[in-house]
């Protein structure tokens, strides 16, 4: 456990470290809406032969990965959702502290730093890509939106909330593994598989790579993704490297798909 003080606040995040901490890649996990984070953090990857969902683990990266799990604010809507999804004005400061906090005591590979989010928390993370151009080697948007395209606006039922995010330079570029769960990926006002729609043109057009997954099992993380999936398109972005030019080997495809999981490369233009 840290703890970082923002702007008078006590900051929480856990810490999952390597047996070698030498030199180190670093992974933020984001919760969703009403998570508990050390739930989330244990249970964010499906292993099949155990049969039940486990932490990822930080030895089994081709590096040695440092995996951060920031806590929320609790905050509730109109403000955010745990998190301040609406400009990130409340949590990009506590971002900017663990960040500095870690590069303090840690030597970290700033070309491999990645982040995770799934529903809420994936919000988050797409929000800290637009904030933070070419900070994150790659991310990953589990059942995420983005509020950068008014077209995505559309999908929030009660629409309160007027979002303040900066808009995306194409020239940015980036890569993305998006996830979404079929017509059941529905959190408390809006759809996530109708807004993923909207979405892959969106980061089309604007640079973004796309490594789309495509799932049935509705509002949650894809189970048919094993970590060392998640753990090899995560290594085959490396940031200022090269943007993949293909669906990794091991990944699910229409023709071969795992479980209820297909998934489809999107290049960016």
């Amino acid at each position: 456990w840290s703890m970082v003080v923002v702007d008078g606040t006590p900051r929480v995040f856990s810490v999952q470290l390597p047996a070698n901490t030498a030199h180190m890649a670093l992974l933020f996990l984001w919760h969703g809406f009403l998570e508990l984070p050390d739930e989330f953090a244990s249970t964010v990857v499906y292993d099949v032969p155990l049969g039940r969902w486990v932490p990822f683990d930080p030895n089994a990266f081709p590096m040695p990965l440092m995996i951060v799990t920031p806590w929320d604010l609790k905050i509730l809507p109109p403000a955010g959702l745990d998190w301040d999804i609406v400009s990130g004005a409340l949590d990009r400061p506590f971002f900017d502290a663990m960040l500095e906090c870690i590069h303090q005591q840690f030597s970290i590979d700033n070309a491999r730093i990645y982040s995770f989010g799934f529903s809420a928390g994936a919000v988050f993370s797409n929000l800290l890509t637009a904030i933070y151009p070419g900070l994150f080697a790659a991310t990953i948007s589990e059942s995420g939106t983005w509020f950068n395209d008014m077209a995505q606006w559309a999908d929030v039922l009660i629409p309160i909330i007027r979002w303040q995010w900066p808009a995306f330079n194409p020239a940015d570029g980036g890569s993305v593994l998006l996830t979404h769960g079929g017509p059941g990926d529905f959190a408390t006002i809006i759809s996530l598989e109708s807004a993923t729609q909207k979405a892959l043109p969106f980061l089309h057009n604007h640079g973004r790579t796309v490594t789309e997954c495509a799932h049935t099992f509705g509002h949650t993380r894809d189970p048919d993704l094993t970590q060392s999936m998640y753990y090899e398109w995560m290594w085959a972005h490396r940031r200022g490297g090269p943007p993949l030019g293909g669906l990794p080997p091991s990944f699910p495809t229409h023709d071969r798909p795992v479980g209820a999981t297909r998934c489809t490369f999107h290049r960016a233009r």
